[in-house]
């Protein structure tokens, strides 16, 4: 975890990004999901456009039965997305896993 931290801060995030993940499937997989979600939560500190860290985090969320919160991340990290041209903005098709 604290590599992974030192890693995110001096910019080389592809590393950092499989050391978070590492971290967080390890906590996972022991059913430590408040740790695996401390985990995720720095790394999105650091990765905010990482949408696959996102979508775990909405994961354990929904797993621990907090579908309003697994519901507001996502919308939380499409803010850090920048939108795609052509993509809808908004409304009815819109969706916040983009």
């Amino acid at each position: 975890m604290k590599l992974a931290t030192l890693l995110a801060q001096t910019k080389q995030h592809d590393e950092a990004r499989l050391k978070f993940g590492a971290a967080a499937e390890i906590y996972a997989k022991q059913e430590f999901d408040d740790k695996a979600l401390a985990v995720l939560r720095q790394a999105v500190s650091f990765l905010p456009k990482r949408v696959e860290l996102w979508e775990r985090i909405a994961q354990l969320d929904v797993k621990r039965e907090r579908i309003p919160e697994a519901i507001k991340r996502p919308a939380r990290g499409q803010q850090a997305v920048p939108p795609q041209e052509g993509a809808p903005v908004g409304g009815r098709d819109s969706c916040a896993w983009r």
